[in-house]
């Protein structure tokens, strides 16, 4: 998932979640919970090392991780993506080339991936494939 900047968002936290790439995906959704289910401001320190650390991380590993080169770099470059995708605010949503935005779509997103699916398990089997192929 690419990153862009987002009201109530402080640089840290960005990086921080470019960091979590790291770490297991659900970390990357509990600090997002943080800030649109329960209003946290990430932009305070003592808030976001908080928040890292109720999801079960280092604050202070991935918080010295968020500040490295290699980090500041790919959050630059999601940003520059994001934007030329015509992204404005997170979280944003893609499935193929259609854009969904905000924590409420998620339903419809949830839709568009079940379509691609559905999709592709027909053209499956439109193919005759090896039994021990499946």
């Amino acid at each position: 998932m690419g990153h862009a900047i987002g009201p109530g968002w402080q640089i840290s936290a960005h990086r921080s979640a470019v960091a979590l790439a790291a770490w297991p995906p659900r970390t990357e959704i509990s600090e997002l919970r943080g800030v649109w289910e329960y209003g946290l401001r990430l932009d305070d320190p003592e808030v976001l090392a908080g928040a890292i650390d109720a999801a079960g991380l280092d604050s202070a590993k991935l918080l010295a991780a968020a500040q490295c080169e290699p980090v500041k770099r790919k959050l630059a470059d999601n940003t520059a993506a994001a934007v030329e995708r015509g992204v404005f605010g997170v979280p944003t949503f893609f499935v193929g080339s259609e854009m969904f935005f905000g924590k409420e779509r998620l339903g419809q997103v949830e839709e568009a991936v079940e379509a691609i699916a559905a999709r592709l398990s027909r053209r499956r089997g439109e193919i005759d494939l090896p039994s021990d192929a499946h």
